[in-house]
């Protein structure tokens, strides 16, 4: 059996040291969030251009098994590269990776969070010692954790706007515009999209620049005649600046002024702190999907895409990737009196256990899956308590119940004993009526 030796290896036998020739290293990261690449499947990029030098980059999804099937849990990610010594390949590996995530996570359009290193190891051919870092993960994941929408990573695609990105002239405009909407999709979500829009507007700034230059190539105008005919008067002394703000109006929101001014006027209310807090979520939740959706579009403007991938990627909607969240309505009834005297255990009142299940999985032909969820609902209260359940539902958050398909199976409401642990009594729910269960999404029309 494999043995581990502390602390450490016999002195010069490993690569931990500076090595007078470079070394073959392979560094495994964790990416979570809803992309993910079906069973069977992986994504390779081989001799992929990095600042290091070129590496070879293998990702595919890392699966746990959930209600007698497999479902994605995260991305893992493989990055093959040279380096002298295991500190220099992490830092090396850990750029690729980090490199990598925006890009993966503006083409399928839903969040993908930072690479969490995994391990390590020196992978040189015809050697009897190898350098060797692990770090430690959470072991086991809770059902709630697969209660997400999500998509399907498409490799050619993610391939296509790789390539397009590298070969850009204005590929660290776009580099940061595109990192800094892969930023916004963490945020995606009713709670914080007023974070969202702050960063899609700050890459929205970062294109500016960019797209007034490709702009002037494409026309042979120099940037005074392409202030003058966005309808900036250059005699005046402040007409650069006046300029940037068209060119973002004009060239990124696509003249769309509405939308423009409202993101800006938020975007400068939470930077400066100028702003009314409520006015800005509203502004937030009234403009940041038409925000997500010009900068979007001019990204892939930008890239200079061919159809029909241009028009995919334009229409592939953000999905909102956190965990579903059940939620139960009814009535408590029992004796007349304090409040407190109905819960059990003590407590301000009676409340409810809700443990969400997958009671199955199926995976479709087209690489996506169909999940059905139930949850077991447990009461804490006194015993001469009674709930009667008059509703339960899933909350989809930002997406829409007909592009997420929400059903559940049946709910089973349990009363335990406290003391014993056994159940006493169980009461089934029906489930809620949507129709269809919850599916990963692979690509649907914009509403």
């Amino acid at each position: 059996m494999p043995g581990l030796v502390w602390p450490s290896l016999d002195d010069g036998a490993v690569s931990t040291e500076e090595s007078p020739n470079d070394v073959r290293w392979l560094a495994t990261f964790l990416l979570d969030g809803g992309a993910f690449v079906p069973p069977d499947c992986d994504v390779r990029f081989n001799d992929l251009p990095a600042d290091d030098g070129p590496v070879d980059v293998e990702i595919r999804s890392n699966f746990a098994e959930v209600a007698g099937s497999l479902l994605p849990a995260s991305l893992l990610m493989r990055v093959s590269l040279t380096a002298r010594t295991l500190e220099d390949a992490v830092t090396a590996s850990g750029r690729v990776a980090i490199g990598l995530q925006p890009i993966i996570a503006f083409t399928s359009n839903v969040a993908v969070g930072v690479p969490e290193a995994v391990s390590i190891i020196d992978s040189s051919p015809g050697v009897n010692q190898r350098a060797y870092s692990q770090w430690n993960l959470p072991s086991r994941l809770p059902a709630e954790h697969f209660l997400r929408a999500g998509r399907k990573l498409h490799p050619e695609q993610l391939f296509a706007v790789a390539s397009a990105l590298l070969q850009s002239p204005e590929a660290e405009r776009l580099g940061r515009a595109i990192s800094g909407y892969a930023v916004a999709l963490d945020y995606w979500g009713r709670a914080k999209q007023i974070l969202s829009l702050e960063h899609l507007y700050m890459a929205a700034e970062a294109l500016g620049p960019a797209m007034e230059r490709m702009s002037c190539s494409r026309t042979g105008e120099s940037s005074e005649q392409l202030a003058a005919a966005l309808g900036v008067d250059t005699s005046q002394g402040n007409w650069k600046f006046i300029k940037d703000a068209f060119v973002r109006r004009e060239l990124v929101f696509h003249g769309d002024k509405a939308t423009y001014d409202a993101a800006r006027t938020a975007s400068d209310g939470l930077e400066h702190g100028s702003g009314n807090l409520a006015t800005v979520r509203d502004a937030a939740h009234e403009h940041a999907e038409k925000l997500m959706g010009h900068l979007r579009q001019t990204i892939v403007e930008a890239l200079d895409l061919r159809e029909p991938l241009a028009s995919e990627l334009v229409g592939r909607h953000a999905v909102d990737n956190a965990t579903l969240r059940a939620r139960l309505t009814g009535v408590w009834s029992g004796p007349p009196g304090d409040l407190a005297a109905w819960a059990d255990p003590p407590a301000i009142h009676p409340s409810l256990s809700i443990d969400m299940k997958i009671v199955e999985v199926e995976w479709l032909e087209d690489g996506t899956y169909t999940l059905s969820p139930t949850a077991e609902v447990g009461f804490l209260a006194a015993g001469e308590v009674a709930f009667a359940s008059t509703g339960f539902a899933f909350d989809p958050g930002l997406n829409s119940p007909r592009r997420l398909g929400l059903t559940s199976q049946p709910i089973t409401l349990s009363v335990t004993d406290r003391t014993t642990g056994e159940i006493k009594e169980q009461v089934t729910v029906p489930p809620p009526v949507y129709g269809e269960p919850i599916k990963s999404d692979p690509n649907p029309a914009v509403d």
